[in-house]
C-alpha cells in the first residue's frame, strides 16, 4: 500500500519595511533578518498538524496550569508561528532543546497569572523558556549575543530569582531588542548594569540552569514589565 506523500507547508511573513530597506534584501529562508522585521520561508519541510515549526509545536506554546480553555486565535497561532520561526528556531539551533513553560495565554488564563492586560503572551508574541541542554546563563549569554547580532527579539528578560527566560517577538512595530533583568529586588533593570558583573555565575546558575532543576514556582506566574506590549 502506498504512503501519502508528505504535506509541505510554505509560511510567508508579509510586513510593512522600514524607510530606505530594500525589499529583496528582506526574503530569506530559515534564518532572520537585521531589520527586526520578519519575511521568512519555512517551505519544503514535512511538518505534522501540531507543528507551528519543525521543533515546536502548538500544545507546547499553549499549554497551561489553568483550568480555562486556551485556544489561540488565528491571529495569535499566527504569531506564535513568528515566534517560533524567528527566534526560537535559530536559539535551539545554538543551545539546544528549550522547555517552553508559557506562551500563548487567553484573557482568563492570562487573568489566572495575574498577566497585564497588554501582555504580548495575549497575542502570542511572548514565550517564557528554560534551556534544556545548556546551563542557564550560558544559553542566556548566547542569546544576547544574537539579539545585539540581529535577531528580531522584542524583549528579552532573565530571572534573578526563577530558572526562566523570556522572549518576544512581534511584526507590529521594528523590535526594540530590550534586554533586562528582573532582580530580587522585583525591579526590571538593564542587562548592562549587569553584564560585566565578576559574580554572574553565582546570580543566575545557582541553581544550575536546567529544566530538571531549579526552584518550584508556577512558571506562568512569572513578573512582567509594565511595558510589556
Amino acid at each position: 500500500m502506498n504512503e501519502p506523500p508528505a504535506t509541505f507547508v510554505l509560511n510567508l511573513y508579509w510586513v510593512r519595511l522600514p524607510q530606505g530597506v530594500n525589499p529583496l534584501g528582506l526574503l530569506v529562508v530559515q534564518a532572520y533578518v537585521n531589520s527586526g522585521l520578519t519575511v521568512y520561508v519555512e517551505g519544503l519541510l514535512p511538518l505534522g498538524p501540531d507543528h507551528l515549526t519543525p521543533n515546536f509545536k502548538i500544545t507546547e506554546l499553549t499549554k497551561t496550569s489553568s483550568p480555562h480553555a486556551n485556544v489561540p486565535t488565528a491571529e495569535a497561532r499566527c504569531a506564535l508561528k513568528a515566534l517560533c520561526s524567528a527566534v526560537l528556531e535559530p536559539l535551539r539551533e545554538k543551545v539546544g532543546r528549550l522547555e517552553i513553560t508559557s506562551g500563548y495565554r487567553s484573557p482568563l488564563v492570562n487573568q489566572d497569572a495575574g498577566g497585564s492586560r497588554s501582555s504580548q503572551h495575549l497575542r502570542g508574541e511572548a514565550a517564557d523558556l528554560r534551556p534544556m541542554d545548556h546551563d542557564r546563563l550560558g544559553a542566556w549569554l548566547i542569546l544576547v549575543e544574537m539579539i545585539e547580532a540581529g535577531l528580531p527579539v522584542d524583549q528579552a528578560i532573565l530571572y534573578e530569582t526563577t530558572t526562566h527566560v523570556h522572549v518576544s517577538h512581534t511584526a507590529r512595530r521594528v523590535a526594540r531588542r530590550s534586554i533586562r533583568v528582573f532582580t530580587q529586588q522585583g525591579t526590571f533593570e538593564p542587562w548592562a548594569t549587569f553584564r560585566d558583573l565578576p559574580d554572574l555565575e553565582a546570580r543566575f546558575n545557582r541553581e544550575a540552569g536546567f529544566s530538571r532543576g531549579g526552584p518550584t514556582l508556577d512558571p506562568e506566574r512569572l513578573p512582567h514589565p509594565p511595558d510589556d506590549e
